[in-house]
């Protein structure tokens, strides 16, 4: 009778469809907006329409609808009836499909699949070019709005939409007002514009004309051959094919000559073809563009709207008022300009290019006037202007340039339009005279009506106003002018005397009647006279008294004895004395000493002055220019400046060897400029002069605005400086025998500097100053400053108030003791670099170090990991010595598989601001578990965390049971304390194993410490498959890969073919290969070598070429072999349990019988070699090893046989037989299927081994570790490895990846066909992987899986510290993604992966040692750690020169930090390529630390200040108004203006303050590295290297280390601890000696969880060998005692306690399994 299943009578609703869902009969679902009934029990296809169109159908339609799915949208699937819109229409779908992927195609190429549901309409704003317009849609375009009829994908830009017009039709037309024309515009119809003062409308679509000016071209967007012209702004424009430029900013230290390049693609053309080249002309003298030339070729073409004067029409023509004329502008017609003082209207569409206004381009719109004082030829003056000319004022009736205006103007340039008067004073010869001007010569006064030069006013015209004829003067006034003694010269030379004038002589009074020269014949009036009294010459107005003899001042009347004499004044300091016979008076030298000059406010600057303190100069300019007039026969010099106030014309320049002294005090000489002067130098400075006990004053200016460092320039003079010469050539004032000496003045300005020495100035001599006893009172100025490669000695030099009071730049250089800085915003300065240094040059050298381990993990016994800092890359070999205890694992370790495409390096990046580069909180939780499982943990009662801070933690186990496992923390319980831990790879319940093939601990205890951290991933290698071909084909049997030479190469080998491919991709036929059934291949050395079962044996060098070499070996049915790299040693094993052992890679065998053939079941089909350890298996898992290089070999474990506890207690079940038996990633990994009669109902599976020829964990029972069940049911034919990643194969095409054989995880869909294997290769991308597919093959899908990096995240305070790798991953092309999961971290961690060839992995191990603990390692090979280097210490390379310490460091890219170099180490190599060590501070940050190869640059030669016992005071309190002193003493200091420390010495760019100092509190510093506060006695050391070398005894009085309160007052030897003192800390011996003797029983109970002795550990109540916990045994040589009981008393009792002899199981194989046989 048949079953009835209610269940049958019912639908189920299902909801929507899903794929891979298993559907049964009845089940409804929804898909799209349909439902469907399933009809047929399936597992749902991926794609729906593939059921229901099935063969035989699996659902039946149900009900049909719409289902609205809104806008359309590109590559969405699409189902029957769903509802989309498209433009301003509704489709609906009637044919399921996937949609176009560009979503600019829309549903054009689908329109089949669709159908009209409804239409309407879609505003969609302005049109667009290639944009999909479908029907309904309405767009603005130019003026028009306009609705699409057809759809359609518009044009582009240029052909617009009428290029489609017939698919639009117009709704609406109107203007489209878009401002101001523009260039490069795209205009419509009907747009409306401004151009000029015309107002435009376009008549068809269009874009205006390229732009034809390029504005603000600043340093960033041109280059100059000028090394120091800065500042230049200027804007280019073009008319035709030629450029122009106007510059907005003209710079500074520019010169004639120097050239400014733009190049032709930032103008509108081409690189090289069309740049603009600006050269200099001429430059003013503070290096600012004066005049210039513009050449270059631009792109030819019209501009403006012109250019397009067909699409337009005029609208309205107007005006449109811009403001002044400016050249360097483009003007349209209609455009107003003011062109002082009218406005313009221009006529002409135009540039301007002249420096005037071109009017023939304008019309006078509005005339004007406009007054511009006194007219200067050199002026511009435009119509309209009224200038002064002389007395006379006139209005210009054209523009013009150096037309003089006159009375009479033939060139109509000028009208006259008011006469006037302009009092020049007396007549000049040498001046020239305007109309109007008005003179004085002799008593008359003339006013002239010419311009004129050297015309006497002789006439006798009277002035008619508004004449300029008969002569260039016309008499305006008579009279008379008194004129003193009669002379005959004066100190501008001969007199000349003009009618008028009245003079002396003698006694009588004198008129002059003829203008006459006093020197001419005759012409004294005593002389003249022709009559009584009347000459030609003159006429006698008085006479005087008579015999009067004396006739001028100063003259002296003296007695001879017989008459009356005249005696002449002297000169300018002489004496009035005795002559030589002592009978007569004379005037006379006095007190003159040879080259010693005199100055005084009373003196007078002439010739025959200077010579004497009577006779002294006026000032001291002149004093020094009298002195430069022979510097050969005057110098040496002194020039003595006798107390008084000297108002100087400056600069004054000091001769080469001449000195200026000061009369008695400092303050005694003060000198200051004349008014006009204080913004010019005061003294410049030649060789070997100086400058004693003189007071200056008087120099005023500001200060500039701070710079990129904050510090300020002044703007103005300084009083003492180098004298520039004619340029830093001018050998003449370079100083080149001594430095000039500044002494004992003080020096008082305001913006201005005090001593400047400028190194720029002079390109050759010392460029330097000596100076002592100087004080500076220089406010909101700079009182000391050096610039270039000028340097200054100063003692006792002191500033106050100063913006700075030591400023060194460009690689100036003080050395100064005793001296101070007292108040102002800065006391001692340092910036830049000397420019014209030859820098030396260098790279960063990342690539010095090795791969570096920053951790060995083991299990305090043997070592099991090692985890990377960074894995290195470009390692084909490497080595390591290990450090520490514990000992046998070193020279077992080696790398046979080295990654490509790998993690190499995981930087916890810095960041640019002051957050902690690791972020902020991350999770770090130890604990010891309560107890656990192989899925669960509970977690130490203590434990605070909550469910939302735990969940999603990695949880890693460190210590004790489970040592080694992981996973992620998937559920908590906060109560219990429970938590249940997934696996990371596949998110399956339980743990992983740092090392895969470990066992999973099943119950966890006290002993296990976890740590709760912040879960590292990376972004996974997806993987993929592609077709390649073979070169011969095939059916391909066997394969194999490893190194030949230095090319991956992976050999195929089939019945009579073979292929062989060094990339995977490009095969090449193979020959030499008999047709034969081959059962294994491998790879030796320096062959590829395989075999058959008929006993054949080839072997290939390159994988290409074959040979037999049968004959090398016995005959037998060979059927597996395996390869010892390390010991080069071949084994051959055969099915009759033969092993032929070869050590030259074929040539040669012996061979050993390590199993008799019972003829049946073959002894031999496996063999695989790894860690030192061979090992050959059958089919039913039985395994055979050799630990001695396969000369010696033991019978092992079965390794499908396990202990079950079944219903007759524990018995060995066989469970699996084998499939394969491989070795790869440091393990052993055996595909096994469920073996018949096993009824324990396994899957097939992976059975896992790490053993290796010193801790062989097969030696015994039960010891390979079964996996967790694989994604198919297999069984798996085949499992490969390469590059980190295991692929198996089952015969159908499945095939599933892992990375450690324990957790595995389908890879793809499965193959097509069916598969002998699979075979894993590599090559510089990474692993690949071929599967064998049965049957001739042309080629293969060759699959490609990198492995995912394992890492962990260290922490330290919450901070993460560095990453360590594990396992780098493989097959990346860039670098992965690095994730960081931490539920408690409140600042993100920047994390970045780096991604080489050449990386490190986990190694193989021969032998992983014993007894260690704590231990370090480090790696060495032929590859290299490319690593950021951070910290104080940097490698370089290829250094052009070696530096010096001190020297300044430069790093590209490093902008914001300047290093300096304490110490150079490790020195290899010449010039120009030597590497070295720096040792450098500031210290290298993460967030700084540069690349490999990154170029750096080293200064030398640097801005320097060096002081010794310099005072600091009060810095940062600013001038003397804000410092407020002194009630800054009483009152505290003014807002703003406080004290600053930090402001006492300041390095910038690059410059350095070395000094010793003390401040206003005593406070004793010596640079930043050592400080004594004198107030309260706290010394301070802040050096990040402390040199102690040489020191033989450190006492130390107590110090107290860091910021507690721990006082540190000895170091001790006492093992005891007798002291038991918080002061005091033990040697290393003494601490070993205090544990020894309390572990050994010395003085006290050691209290411990567990304890360990080599490999044997006690625990809880256990005792066991560590090495092999399950079946290790512990030897006792001697007698044992347990508890008073003797050992043969305890075996008694276990043997008769045992129970019952029927319950004995005697024999069998279970026996056999149990216990050999």
């Amino acid at each position: 009778m048949a079953d009835f299943k209610i269940d049958r009578i019912r639908f189920k609703w299902k909801g929507d469809w899903l794929a891979g869902t298993q559907y049964v009969k009845d089940d409804i679902v929804r898909y799209g907006a349909k439902v469907y009934t399933c009809i047929e029990v399936h597992l749902a296809d991926s794609n729906f329409y593939n059921d229901l169109d099935n063969a035989t159908p699996r659902w039946s339609l149900t009900m049909s609808g719409q289902s609205w799915t809104g806008n359309w949208q590109p590559n969405k699937f699409y189902k029957i009836g769903e509802v989309a819109k498209v433009g301003a229409t509704l489709y609906q779908v009637t044919q399921g499909h996937l949609s176009n992927a560009d979503a600019n195609n829309g549903i054009l190429g689908d329109e089949s699949k669709w159908e009209y549901f409804a239409r309407g309409e879609k505003w969609t704003s302005t049109w667009l070019p290639n944009t999909l317009y479908s029907v309904g849609e309405t767009v603005v375009y130019g003026g028009s709005v306009w609705k699409c009829v057809t759809a359609h994908t518009s044009s582009t830009a240029v052909a617009g939409l009428e290029s489609h017009q017939a698919k639009w039709t117009q709704y609406h037309r109107s203007d489209n007002y878009r401002g101001y024309w523009t260039p490069n515009t795209r205009y419509y119809p009907d747009d409306i514009t401004r151009y000029g003062g015309t107002v435009y409308r376009a008549l068809a679509g269009h874009t205006s004309a390229p732009t034809d000016y390029w504005n603000g071209f600043t340093s960033a967007d041109y280059s100059t051959n000028s090394s120091n012209g800065v500042g230049a702004i200027f804007n280019i424009f073009k008319i035709g094919t030629s450029f122009y430029a106007k510059f907005t900013n003209t710079g500074t230290n520019f010169a004639a000559a120097n050239t400014i390049t733009v190049v032709g693609s930032k103008v509108g053309g081409a690189d090289g073809v069309n740049d603009v080249v600006i050269t200099i002309s001429s430059v003013d003298g503070g290096g600012a563009i004066s005049t210039f030339t513009v050449n270059g070729t631009a792109v030819s073409g019209n501009n403006g709207l012109e250019a397009n004067q067909a699409a337009w029409e005029i609208v309205i023509e107007g005006i449109d008022y811009i403001g002044h004329w400016a050249e360097g502008t483009k003007y349209n017609k209609g455009s107003l300009v003011s062109w002082s003082p009218g406005i313009w209207k221009v006529t002409t569409d135009h540039w301007s290019i002249t420096p005037h206004m071109n009017e023939t381009n304008f019309s006078l719109w509005v005339p004007g006037a406009e007054y511009e004082g006194s007219w200067d030829a050199n002026k511009y003056y435009q119509k309209g202007d009224v200038v002064q000319f002389g007395g006379y004022s006139y209005s210009a009736l054209v523009s013009n340039t150096n037309i003089a205006p006159g009375v009479t103007d033939s060139t109509n340039t000028w009208e006259l339009l008011q006469t006037g008067y302009n009092h020049r004073g007396e007549w000049d010869s040498t001046t020239a005279y305007r109309t109007g001007d008005v003179v004085r010569a002799g008593g008359n006064l003339f006013i002239a009506v010419q311009a004129n030069t050297n015309d006497d006013p002789v006439t006798t015209f009277v002035y008619d106003p508004g004449s300029d004829a008969p002569d260039p003067w016309q008499l305006l006034v008579t009279g008379v002018a008194f004129k003193g003694p009669w002379k005959e010269s004066d100190a501008n030379g001969a007199i000349t005397y003009y009618v008028g004038d009245v003079v002396t002589e003698k006694a009588d009074l004198y008129r002059c009647i003829t203008t006459h020269v006093a020197t001419s014949s005759d012409a004294k009036p005593t002389l003249d006279e022709e009559s009584e009294n009347v000459g030609p010459l003159w006429v006698r107005l008085a006479q005087g008294a008579t015999g009067n003899i004396l006739e001028i001042d100063g003259d002296l009347k003296s007695h001879s004895g017989s008459e009356d004499t005249r005696i002449a004044i002297g000169s300018f300091g002489q004496l009035f004395k005795v002559n030589d016979a002592n009978d007569y008076g004379v005037w006379g030298d006095h007190d003159v000493v040879a080259k010693v000059f005199y100055v005084s406010p009373y003196g007078e600057d002439k010739l025959t002055s200077g010579k004497s303190v009577a006779g002294p100069f006026k000032t001291i300019k002149y004093a020094c220019d009298f002195v430069a007039q022979d510097l050969a026969s005057r110098t040496p010099a002194t020039i003595i400046v006798k107390t008084g106030v000297y108002e100087e014309i400056l600069p004054i320049k000091v001769p080469a060897k001449v000195h200026i002294w000061g009369d008695f005090t400092r303050r005694g000489a003060n000198v200051r400029p004349k008014s006009g002067y204080e913004g010019t130098n005061m003294w410049l400075l030649h060789d070997a002069t100086g400058i004693a006990n003189v007071t200056m004053q008087g120099l005023t200016g500001g200060l500039g605005s701070a710079n990129e460092y904050g510090t300020k320039r002044p703007s103005g003079a300084a009083y003492v400086s180098l004298d520039p010469g004619s340029g830093p050539s001018d050998g003449t004032v370079h100083i080149t025998t001594k430095s000039p000496y500044i002494k004992n003045c003080s020096i008082f300005g305001t913006g201005c500097t005090g001593l400047k020495v400028d190194g720029d100035l002079h390109n050759g001599g010392f460029k330097s100053f000596v100076a002592n006893d100087c004080t500076h009172f220089i406010e909101n100025g700079v009182a000391c400053w050096v610039n270039g490669d000028a340097r200054v000695e100063f003692v006792s030099v002191f500033s106050y108030y100063s913006h700075i009071g030591y400023l060194a730049t460009n690689g100036g250089k003080f050395r100064a003791t005793n001296g101070n800085c007292s108040y102002g915003d800065f006391g001692a300065v340092a910036e830049g670099l000397l420019a014209s240094e030859t820098p030396i040059s260098g790279k960063i050298n990342n690539q010095s170090q090795e791969a570096h381990i920053d951790k060995v993990y083991n299990d305090e016994n043997e070592i099991f990991a090692f985890a990377y800092d960074h894995a290195g890359q470009d390692y084909t070999s490497a080595s390591i010595t290990i450090q520490g205890s514990g000992e046998g694992a070193a020279g077992a370790i080696r790398w046979p598989q080295i990654r490509h495409g790998a993690v190499n390096k995981i930087r916890v990046l810095g960041l640019d601001d002051s957050s902690n580069p690791g972020g902020i909180g991350y999770t770090s939780e130890l604990g010891n578990a309560q107890s656990g499982t192989n899925k669960e943990i509970k977690l130490r009662p203590q434990y605070e965390g909550t469910v939302n801070e735990t969940v999603g933690q990695r949880i890693y186990i460190w210590e004790g049971a489970g040592r080694g496992q992981y996973g992620y923390i998937s559920g908590y319980n906060a109560t219990t304390k429970v938590a249940t831990v997934k696996k990371e790879f596949d998110d399956t319940d339980g743990w992983q194993h740092f090392m895969g093939g470990y066992p999973i601990e099943p119950l966890l205890d006290a002993s296990t410490k976890y740590s709760i951290e912040p879960r590292i991933t990376f972004t996974p290698n997806a993987g993929s498959r592609s077709n390649i071909s073979y070169g011969s084909t095939g059916e391909m049997l066997l394969g194999a890969s490893g190194k030949i030479g230095a090319s991956d190469i992976t050999a195929l080998i089939g019945n009579g073919v073979g292929n062989r491919t060094s990339d995977g991709t490009n095969w090449l036929a193979a020959g030499g290969i008999p047709s034969k059934d081959w059962n294994s291949i491998t790879k030796t050395t320096n062959y590829f070598v395989a075999t058959a079962a008929d006993g054949t044996l080839i072997r290939s060098a390159d994988g290409t070429s074959w040979t037999d070499i049968s004959a090398n070996i016995p005959s037998d049915v060979l059927r597996a072999s395996a390869y010892d790299v390390t010991e080069n040693i071949l084994i051959i094993a055969s099915e009759t349990g033969m092993i032929y052992r070869s050590t030259d890679e074929g040539a040669t065998f012996s061979s050993i019988q390590v199993e008799l053939y019972d003829g049946s079941t073959p002894v031999f089909t496996q063999m695989a070699c790894g860690n030192g350890l061979f090992i050959g298996a059958n089919t039913t898992g039985q395994t055979w090893e050799s630990m001695g290089g396969g000369t010696t070999w033991t019978k092992a474990a079965n390794m499908g046989d396990f202990l079950m506890d079944t219903n007759s207690g524990l018995q060995v079940v066989h469970r699996y037989n084998l499939k394969k038996l491989t070795f790869g990633g440091g393990k052993f990994v055996a595909s096994v299927q469920d073996a018949p009669g096993d009824e324990s109902t396994v899957a097939n599976k992976f059975l896992i081994s790490n053993a290796n020829a010193a801790q062989s964990q097969t030696s015994s029972s039960y010891s390979w570790t079964e996996s967790d069940t694989p994604p198919h049911a297999g069984p798996y034919t085949d499992v490969a490895y390469s590059q980190g990643v295991y692929i198996a194969i089952t015969d159908g095409g499945d095939h599933a990846y892992s990375f450690d054989a324990y957790s595995w995880k389908q890879l793809d869909s499965a193959l097509a066909g069916t598969y002998n294997g699979i075979v894993g290769g590599r090559n510089t991308a990474g692993g690949y992987f071929i599967p064998l597919r049965t049957g001739s093959q042309s080629g293969a899908e060759k699959i490609l899986k990198g492995a995912t990096p394992l890492a962990r995240a260290i922490t330290s305070s919450s901070a993460i510290t560095n990453i360590q790798i594990l396992d780098p991953g493989s097959g990346y092309s860039t670098e992965p993604t690095v994730t960081i999961t931490d539920n408690k971290n409140t600042a993100e961690a920047s994390l970045k992966s780096f991604v080489q060839n050449g990386v490190l992995s986990q190694p193989e191990f021969t032998n992983r040692g014993t007894g260690f603990i704590n231990v370090t390692a480090t790696l060495s090979g032929d590859g290299f750690a490319d690593e950021y280097q951070v910290g104080p210490y940097i490698e370089v390379k290829d250094l052009s020169r070696k530096p010096g310490p001190g020297a300044i460091l430069y790093v590209t890219g490093i902008d914001d930090q300047v290093y300096r170099i304490t110490q150079i180490n490790k020195v290899v190599g010449a010039e120009p390529s030597i590497s070295a060590q720096f040792r450098i501070t500031p210290t290298m940050k993460a967030n700084e630390s540069p690349a490999h190869d990154v170029a750096l640059t080293i200064r030398e030669k640097y801005s320097q200040v060096r002081l010794t016992g310099h005072d600091f005071l009060d810095i940062g309190t600013g001038n003397k108004s804000t410092t407020n002193y002194p009630g800054l003493y009483t009152t505290g200091y003014t807002e703003g203006y406080e004290l600053k420390q930090q402001n006492e010495t300041v390095s910038n760019g690059g410059g350095r303050v070395f000094y010793t100092s003390t401040d206003q509190d005593g406070n004793y510093r010596v640079g930043e590295l050592f400080e004594v506060e004198q107030a309260t006695g706290i010394v301070t050391l802040n050096a990040d290297l402390f040199d102690l070398s040489g020191l033989t005894e450190l006492s130390l009085g107590g110090i107290v280390i860091g910021g507690t309160e721990v006082k540190i007052e000895e170091f001790s030897t006492d093992g005891t601890m007798a002291a038991n003192s918080d002061s005091v800390i033990p040697t290393q011996r003494a601490i070993a000696s205090y544990i020894g003797s309390k572990v050994s029983g010395g003085g006290a109970n050691l209290t411990t969880n567990e304890v360990r002795a080599g490999q044997i550990k006690l625990r809880n109540n256990e005792m066991f060998n560590e090495a092999f916990p399950t079946n290790g045994q512990i030897v006792f040589s001697g007698a044992v005692s347990i508890a008073a009981v003797s050992g043969s008393i305890i075996a008694t009792s276990y043997f008769l306690g045992a129970g019952p002899a029927e319950f004995l199981n005697e024999g069998g194989p279970e026996r056999d399994a149990l216990y050999g046989e």
